[in-house]
């Protein structure tokens, strides 16, 4: 019997495996573990790459089909899979463990989902990969793991910092890693000299003609109406990427709904707790259901499979996130 393989990120440009698993919520230490792993391949000669997003009426026939040609000259092809909620039907999960127990020697297959629970771990295609091929779990950084983080992301922007100011940083960005990094080209690009201090992290996170999409988070968790709608007005100003503000409105929603269902918060900082508490309150499931199919529309307006403006959407949906 194969080895089982739970590999960290620093394991993804050392060896090669037929099939990768790379889950988690943070988006920022997911995406570079991706980089990571595709630049790998890229070095080791898998020079084509292809996508696909796993939706309702995902044909695993087609997919499978696609995943075992073999061509004698071919090239070798990484095959991302993006299966955000890991929602394997039983044709899904036949395919993993058929694709497990025989790998096509030009792919290697990537899967890409959020946080798994401790069922999906239990589950019989999960189990297929954790035998024969490499599983990366991207887990939220602690307080300790978040400074050290921003200790090493200020030395490679040439910037410095004392524990105090580290602190304050970790606390503005309530351990969010992506708002944490956005913070530091802030400072890099905003600050006159290389030595960060309290009052200049002040200064600069929180100076308001400078929106990020955590602000836009912020003011839609509080219902700050006018507030969210110029946020987002400055992201579409400013060229942001509407697949990442998805991103971020969607993992609000289902926090909110996890709590009507739960009844409880898990693993908030104190800061974001009292803004999602603020939500809850004004947002009930069926509002939130609401907000989630809306989420689907402004994908398929993304992957230009719809007519609709993406951005009328997230303005529509920034209303209705907003209102009581």
């Amino acid at each position: 019997m194969a080895p089982k393989m739970q590999w960290n990120t620093a394991d993804l440009n050392k060896k090669l495996a037929p099939m990768y698993l790379i889950s988690g919520d943070d988006i920022l230490l997911v995406n570079e573990a991706l980089d990571l792993l595709r630049q790998f391949l890229k070095k080791n000669e898998f020079t084509e790459r292809e996508v696909h997003q796993v939706a309702s009426g995902f044909n695993w026939s087609d997919f499978a089909a696609d995943c075992n040609a073999y061509g004698l000259f071919s090239k070798k092809t990484l095959i991302e899979l993006r299966n955000p909620e890991a929602k394997f039907d039983k044709a899904g999960a036949e395919f993993i463990q058929r694709y497990c127990e025989n790998p096509p020697p030009d792919k290697a297959l990537l899967i890409i989902t959020e946080k798994l629970s401790a069922q999906q771990k239990q589950s019989k295609w999960y189990k297929a990969i954790e035998k024969m091929g490499a599983i990366v779990a991207i887990w939220p950084m602690n307080f300790q793991q978040l400074t050290r983080f921003i200790q090493e992301r200020l030395n490679k922007s040439g910037l410095n910092a004392d524990s105090s100011s580290i602190k304050l940083l970790a606390e503005l960005t309530q351990g969010n890693s992506l708002a944490t990094d956005q913070a530091i080209q802030k400072l890099k690009l905003s600050s006159n000299t290389s030595k960060i201090t309290p009052e200049i992290i002040l200064q600069t996170v929180n100076d308001s003609s400078r929106f990020s999409v955590f602000d836009w988070s912020q003011y839609l968790l509080l219902g700050q109406t006018e507030a969210a709608l110029h946020c987002l007005a400055m992201q579409k100003q400013t060229a942001a990427e509407p697949i990442l503000l998805l991103w971020l409105i969607t993992k609000e929603i289902r926090v909110l709904y996890q709590y009507h269902n739960e009844q409880r918060f898990n693993h908030e900082w104190p800061a974001r707790l009292q803004q999602l508490q603020v939500a809850a309150k004004r947002l009930n499931l069926e509002k939130l259901k609401n907000l989630l199919a809306q989420c689907s529309d402004v994908d398929l307006s993304i992957k230009g499979l719809n007519k609709a403006n993406v951005w009328e959407l997230l303005e529509k949906m920034t209303l209705e996130f907003c209102c009581n």
